[in-house]
């Protein structure tokens, strides 16, 4: 359902594109478009936020059982998905320097996958890289105990932050914290989105690792393996 209404919500892009050349001045002419078009007028200022829904349907716990239950009519009895539904604020079109606000396809994908994903990330500490305004963060956490969300801007963090705060379904621990891959530790420290002694700890018992650029995260995991975290 999700890939469905991506693939509907991308007829629009032509429409969307050109509002977005049309908004970019001589200032803002690395303006970059979101690859998701949502169905709401694109923000007059580049890097302006603006709130979405996402919906998402939950896996069928029964749909992969051979056995079929009947009503006392003989009809079989449908399982019925329950629908889920993210509320994101996020930006539809920014400078390069600040595309993270933005959701792109890649986040819908994992974060589809997130949600089919319970017998692996049940219980698990899961960490994502480059996680933007957390979507794929939120899903995984319907499932896992801990989720560590990370990118870097301590603008593009609060908007994430926030976001997770207003989408938790789940008694999940979800951590926003600032990680640049090239740096060679997570930045220690009691300012908002540091880590604390606790939250290395948490870090080194990561179960899963996420993110929708692959390329990016083989770069951090080789690095990590060097510095030893």
């Amino acid at each position: 359902a999700l890939i469905r209404t991506t693939i509907i919500l991308a007829v629009r892009s032509i429409r969307c594109f050109v509002a977005a050349r049309d908004m970019a001045d001589a200032a803002t002419a690395d303006v970059v478009l979101s690859d998701v078009h949502c169905e709401i007028a694109i923000p007059e200022k580049p890097g302006s936020t603006l709130t979405s829904r996402f919906p998402f349907q939950l896996p069928c716990p029964d749909c992969v059982s051979s056995i079929l239950d009947h009503d006392d009519d003989g009809d079989v009895i449908v399982e019925r998905r329950q629908q889920c539904l993210f509320v994101i604020e996020h930006a539809m079109a920014t400078p390069l320097d600040s595309v993270g606000k933005q959701v792109w396809h890649g986040a819908l994908l994992l974060a589809d996958l997130m949600l089919n994903m319970k017998h692996k990330l049940d219980g698990a500490v899961v960490l994502e890289l480059g996680g933007g305004v957390g979507l794929s963060s939120l899903a995984a956490a319907l499932h896992a105990s801990t989720v560590i969300c990370t990118d870097i801007g301590d603008d593009l963090l609060h908007i994430c932050h926030n976001n997770i705060n207003c989408n938790m379904r789940s008694s999940a621990t979800v951590l926003v914290r600032s990680l640049d891959w090239l740096q060679p530790r997570p930045p220690k420290g009691d300012q908002s989105y540091q880590w604390s002694d606790h939250d290395l700890t948490t870090l080194s018992h990561t179960d899963v690792v996420i993110a929708a650029d692959g390329e990016c995260t083989r770069t951090y995991l080789l690095s990590t393996r060097v510095h030893g975290i």
